[in-house]
């Protein structure tokens, strides 16, 4: 039962009202399809008159900051800001009597829908009694018009079983409008699936809907078309006639008392230019600031209050990683450095002896409880004991407010991944054929925001409230506040992708396989010789 789930509005006559996903753990890749089943039941003795029921895909990123200012009265006042950024919205028709794609704002004349985003999805459930070939469709181009009546731009007519899914290929087809021919063409494809519990839906799929007429009262000042397209069934045996235009959708649906629905649902994630989940509460990171990722539904009411239920999911960004990432990083080999019990801008006292740390590491990407494999050479010269840490350190940019009075918050946490006591004098070697595995905590996948709009004016650009990034840090942390460490850090990219499934989806691209490193700062016996010489540290082991 998702979180919220039967929660209604008062005056609804829902008994219950669930969003069930077929994956329990509610965590999905970019790009994946997120499948369930919507169940609903009216109270027995109740109705609901309404213009369908509604499944929503919603991520958005959110950001709160508050600046307290003190006047030279002594008297304070806090400021607050916010910014949001939607990253998905997109909606289906569960139940209802007409289908919609995402409404493409100020597109004018042409509306190219993303391919990458799903955005001109059209699932239409098929009753269990009908087939493809029994199915007439109007498919209609509509200007939306927010408080009153969406203009309507250009119809067609299509046999999907004929005009669809014999050819297998995208088709245009030419607008009419109110029976006469009109400016434009609407681009479809379609295919039938059957889904696991043998029940079918067509897949229609709207390309591109171009050369459009403006519906704008002033056209004259350019087209400023909201374009959405909508898709409805109308009885097959009727008949094209060219003096009136199409059968409209009819818009009310009756949900009667007793009612039940328990109907599959699916919705695609966009691919790309989706940040992970990500939950800041209790680091600091502003009053509250995420990301989050949730499927709705609603029973669409207007002009009240709609009966809804909301089910939260995890997200983890899907783009994938460049090679480069998977090379070997290796600490450039240094002299022993010179460890002091103060060690604090010029003043250097109370030596204490030497230490070396050499360290490779065998990629600089990792995912979440996935092994990263590390060889090292650390030598302890000092009489005092210390530790060898291995950090991820997690840095995170926090913006609100518009253009004009932009606040930001740099923050920072600290992962401590592996910990290890090195004694006076000891030595630690991790050589390649025994490299050490530092296992990746789960974090959420490194996101640095999406490339700027391009608009003509700044104001119109819109800001991500949240970004994040990772540094990979390994110290040589003596004992003393301002002793002196050694330390070795380097960027690094937490991803969505295990490289085991990386290497399965795509062997050409990623045929390397990622094994323990060959070589550290003393990887085996022959190389430590050969390390030691070069750094003139003179040691028995």
């Amino acid at each position: 039962m998702g979180l919220f789930s039967g929660v209604t509005n008062w005056l609804s006559n829902v008994k219950q009202y669930d969003i069930e996903l077929d994956r329990k753990t509610g965590v999905y890749i970019a790009g994946e399809k997120i499948t369930g089943r919507l169940k609903l039941k009216i109270k027995e003795g109740k109705e609901i008159k309404c213009r369908g029921i509604r499944v929503k895909l919603q991520g958005k990123g959110y950001s709160h900051l508050k600046r307290t200012k003190t006047d030279s009265d002594g008297n304070t006042e806090t400021e607050h800001y916010y910014s949001n950024r939607e990253y998905v919205n997109k909606t289906v028709t569960a139940f209802g009597n007409f289908y919609a794609t995402e409404c493409i704002d100020g597109c004018g004349s042409d509306a190219v829908f993303d391919v990458n985003s799903g955005g001109g999805e059209i699932p239409i459930n098929l009753p269990k009694d009908k087939s493809a070939e029994d199915m007439l469709i109007v498919v209609r181009a509509m200007d939306m018009d927010w408080g009153k009546k969406d203009d309507l731009l250009g119809e067609i007519l299509i046999k999907p079983g004929k005009d669809l899914l014999l050819n297998g290929e995208p088709q245009s087809f030419d607008c009419k409008r109110r029976g006469k021919k009109e400016k434009g063409e609407i681009t479809l494809s379609a295919t039938i699936v059957t889904r696991d519990d043998e029940s079918q839906y067509l897949d229609l799929k709207c390309i591109k809907a171009t050369g459009l007429r403006a519906a704008e009262m002033f056209s004259f000042l350019g087209n400023k078309n909201d374009v959405y397209v909508q898709a409805y069934m109308i009885n097959p045996e009727y008949e094209e006639s060219n003096k009136v235009g199409l059968p409209e959708p009819t818009v009310n649906t009756h949900l009667p008392g007793g009612f039940e629905l328990d109907i599959p649902f699916q919705m695609k994630l966009p691919e790309k230019g989706l940040p992970s989940s990500f939950e800041c509460g209790g680091l600091g990171w502003g009053e509250q600031s995420y990301v989050r990722y949730s499927i709705v539904s609603n029973i669409d009411i207007a002009w009240w209050g709609d009966p809804s239920s909301r089910q939260f999911i995890t997200v983890l960004a899907g783009e994938l990683p460049p090679i480069s990432l998977f090379n070997p990083l290796l600490k450039p080999a240094a002299p022993a450095t010179e460890i002091y019990g103060c060690d604090c801008l010029c003043l250097k006292c109370f030596d204490k002896g030497s230490a070396t740390m050499n360290v490779c590491i065998d990629k600089s990407y990792i995912a979440p409880n996935e092994r990263l494999w590390m060889t090292a050479f650390i030598r302890n010269g000092t009489e005092d004991a210390c530790h060898l840490r291995v950090f991820l350190h997690l840095y995170g940019i926090v913006s609100a407010g518009g253009i004009s009075n932009r606040q930001i918050d740099n923050v920072h946490k600290s992962y401590e991944i592996y910990t290890e006591q090195v004694p006076g004098g000891g030595v630690v070697i991790w050589p390649s054929d025994n490299p050490k595995a530092i296992m990746c905590p789960m974090i959420p996948p490194t996101y640095q925001g999406l490339p700027e709009e391009k608009k003509k004016s700044v104001l119109f650009k819109r800001v991500d409230p949240v970004i994040w990034y990772y540094q990979l840090e390994v110290k040589l942390d003596m004992p003393g506040m301002m002793a002196t460490d050694i330390k070795w850090r380097v960027p690094f990219v937490v991803g969505a992708w295990p490289i085991k499934l990386l290497q399965e989806m795509y062997p050409d691209m990623y045929a390397k396989t990622f094994e323990a490193i060959e070589s550290a700062g003393i990887a085996n016996e022959g190389e430590k010789s050969v390390m030691m010489k070069k750094q003139k540290i003179m040691i028995q082991i």
